[in-house]
């Protein structure tokens, strides 16, 4: 601290040797320095929190959204009138394997138990796909046999 003292006073700035100037400015640029590299992490610190906190809000909306689920089934009106009951029973098992295979899709992506996860209502959206990407998807899948 001695040496900060000379440069206080503009006068005594001339008496000071030139390698006691150097040795200073270094010490200075050094705690510069210190203290840069001490706050870029301490941001870096906030940055990882922060993100923390929000990937756990997100995982909370993620497994509440998982919890009510919505993927409709075709409406019973567009049904025929009466099905014979062999379709019924086929379609009630193809109903819940597609249950099943939601609930183990919902599961993995979420990184926990089936068991957590319930799907009340099974509704299927319109595909929005454009006609360009379908027919690309096509001529794909069409090459490779």
């Amino acid at each position: 601290m001695g040496n900060f003292e000379n440069f206080v006073n503009p006068e005594t700035i001339g008496a000071i040797g030139l390698g006691e100037k150097i040795i200073t400015s270094l010490f200075v640029t050094l705690l510069g320095m210190g203290i840069t590299f001490v706050a870029l992490i301490a941001i870096w610190g906030m940055t990882v929190l922060m993100s923390k906190i929000i990937m756990g809000i997100e995982n909370k909306n993620k497994i509440a959204q998982a919890a009510t689920v919505e993927v409709s089934k075709p409406s019973a009106a567009s049904a025929p009138a009466a099905p014979a009951p062999a379709v019924s029973a086929e379609a009630s098992q193809e109903d819940e394997n597609l249950i099943a295979v939601l609930t183990a899709a919902i599961a993995a992506s979420l990184n926990t138990s089936m068991h957590n996860i319930v799907v009340r209502n099974v509704r299927q959206l319109p595909d929005q796909t454009p006609t360009w990407s379908r027919v690309g998807r096509t001529e794909q899948m069409g090459s490779r046999f």
